[in-house]
């Protein structure tokens, strides 16, 4: 009975770890997708700006 319970402790314990590595897995998925929208987000603005010069510069 103690070595059932032993596994079964284990088992929880195994779970929780994968839990946690999951939601870690998950919050720098999420945080990598918005530094790459950042970044998204700062080349059009770049763009822009730049496109603006280039049209002043035309005669």
């Amino acid at each position: 009975m103690n070595a059932v319970k032993a596994e079964l402790d284990a088992a929880k314990t195994q779970a929780q770890a994968a839990q946690q590595a999951a939601a870690q897995s998950q919050a720098q998925s999420q945080a990598q997708t918005a530094a790459a929208a950042d970044k998204a987000a700062e080349t059009k603005t770049f763009a822009s700006r730049l496109e603006a010069i280039e049209k002043r510069r035309r005669p």
